[in-house]
C-alpha cells in the first residue's frame, strides 16, 4: 500500500527569496547613479529607504543562518564602533542651552532665535547624513550576504549603467553642456548624470573594475567588456579627479594580482599598459 507523499513548501529565505535584497540593493545603487548621485532630498531619502527595508528583509532571512551568525560575530567590533559614530552624530543633532551650543547659535538675531541650538550647525543635515550611513551600512552588510548569481547580475548591470552614463557625460562634455545637470559646478570636465566630479569619478572607476574583471573572465566577451571598461577609464580621466584616478590605479593592480590565473599573461600585460598609459596622459 503507497503511503501518501507529504509536500512540504520550500522553507522562506531560500533561492529567489534569498535573491530579493541583492536585487533591491542593485537596483538602489544604479538608482543613485542616475538621480545625480543620489545627492536630492528625495532620491537620497527613496534609496535610503529602500536599502533599509532591504536590510530587514535580509535579516529575517538571516535569523537562523550559521554563516550570518558567524559573519556577525566576526564584525562586532567594527558593527559597535560604527554605532558609537551613529549615536555621537545623533547627540551633535540635539537640541541644548545656547551656553552649550555651537556658536553660530548665539550670534542669530533675537527673531530668529528659539532660545536653544545644538552642537551641529546644521541639525536637519546631520539628521540625514546618519540615514544615509545607515543605508550605507545595510548595503555593506546585504553585498556580504549576496549570492554568486545577484553578484553576477551587480556586476553586468553596474558596467551596462556606468558605460550608458559615462557615454552621456563624454557627450555633454564635447557638447559644452549638461542638461540633466545644469550649470556644472566644474567648467570643462565629466560629470555624467553626478553634480560631484569626485562621486562620478569612483562611480567610473568600480565600473570599470567591474568591467575589467568580467573580461579576466569571459575570454568570449572579453573584447565588449575591455572596451567597456575603456570608455569608462576615459570618462574617469576627464572628470579631472585626481583621487578618483589615484583609486581606480590601486584597485586595478589589486586585480591585475587577483585574476592573474584566470588571464592571459599578454592579455594582462596589455590592458595595464593601456589603463597606465592613460592615467599617464592625464
Amino acid at each position: 500500500m503507497k503511503t501518501a507523499e507529504v509536500i512540504t513548501p520550500p522553507r522562506a529565505g531560500t533561492g529567489l527569496y534569498r535573491s530579493t535584497p541583492g536585487v533591491i540593493l542593485v537596483f538602489a545603487v544604479l538608482l543613485a547613479a542616475l538621480t545625480w548621485g543620489g545627492h536630492r532630498p528625495l532620491p537620497s531619502a527613496a534609496i535610503t529607504g529602500l536599502l533599509l527595508t532591504a536590510f530587514c528583509v535580509q535579516m529575517v532571512f538571516d535569523r537562523e543562518d550559521e554563516q550570518a551568525v558567524e559573519l556577525f560575530r566576526r564584525l562586532r567590533l567594527p558593527a559597535l564602533l560604527f554605532i558609537g559614530v551613529l549615536i555621537w552624530a545623533a547627540v551633535q543633532n540635539l537640541p541644548l542651552s545656547l551656553s552649550m551650543a555651537h556658536p553660530a547659535w548665539a550670534a542669530l538675531p533675537a527673531e530668529a532665535s528659539t532660545g536653544t541650538g545644538a552642537l551641529s550647525v546644521d541639525p536637519d543635515a546631520g539628521w540625514a547624513g546618519i540615514m544615509r550611513l545607515s543605508g550605507i551600512a545595510a548595503a555593506v552588510w546585504i553585498a556580504a550576504r549576496m549570492d554568486a548569481k545577484v553578484a553576477r547580475l551587480t556586476l553586468v548591470a553596474s558596467v551596462t549603467v556606468g558605460v550608458c552614463i559615462a557615454s552621456y557625460g563624454l557627450a555633454a562634455w564635447a557638447a559644452g553642456a549638461n542638461p540633466l545637470t545644469g550649470p556644472p559646478a566644474y567648467p570643462g570636465v565629466v560629470t555624467g548624470t553626478f553634480i560631484n566630479r569626485n562621486a562620478f569619478a569612483c562611480f567610473a572607476a568600480l565600473a570599470a573594475l567591474a568591467a575589467f574583471s568580467l573580461a579576466f573572465q569571459h575570454s568570449s566577451m572579453r573584447v565588449s567588456f575591455g572596451s567597456a571598461g575603456v570608455i569608462l577609464v576615459v570618462a574617469l580621466i576627464l572628470s579631472g579627479s585626481r583621487a578618483g584616478a589615484a583609486a581606480f590605479a590601486a584597485g586595478f593592480v589589486v586585480l591585475i594580482v587577483l585574476m592573474q590565473p584566470r588571464a592571459g599573461r599578454m592579455w594582462r600585460l596589455g590592458l595595464l599598459a593601456v589603463v597606465l598609459g592613460l592615467l599617464v596622459i592625464a
